[in-house]
């Protein structure tokens, strides 16, 4: 791929390419229908840093991978470990963010 003008020129196929887009109201759709379960990283920085974090940050990791570090005020509840019990310490109110770490991603995850 070569570009001119800032405008990159495909030159071949490519599995990111391949598949047509989605046309721009079915996009809205799905992206409105996922924030209803997920957040944007950068999101729940910002509100740790700004002492706005209106939320539970669960590290949903093994122990082991917690201890090696995590972000700071974030509880460790590994993923197998979710469940009525475990929550019931938390008001039931409670919004809460699970964090995992694959790579060098941060995904977020809004659960109830």
């Amino acid at each position: 791929m070569s570009t001119s003008a800032n405008t990159p020129v495909v030159t071949g196929s490519s599995a990111v390419s391949r598949p047509a887009a989605a046309p721009s109201a079915g996009a809205l759709k799905h992206f409105e229908h996922l924030l209803q379960f997920e957040t944007d990283c950068w999101d729940v920085h910002h509100a740790i840093s700004n002492a706005r974090q209106d939320f539970v940050l669960l590290d949903v990791r093994g122990e082991e991978l917690f201890t090696r570090g995590h972000i700071a005020g974030a509880v460790n509840l590994p993923h197998t470990r979710i469940n009525a019990d475990s929550l019931s310490v938390f008001s039931g109110a409670s919004l809460f963010v699970a964090v995992s770490y694959t790579h060098l991603t941060l995904p977020t995850k809004r659960i109830v």
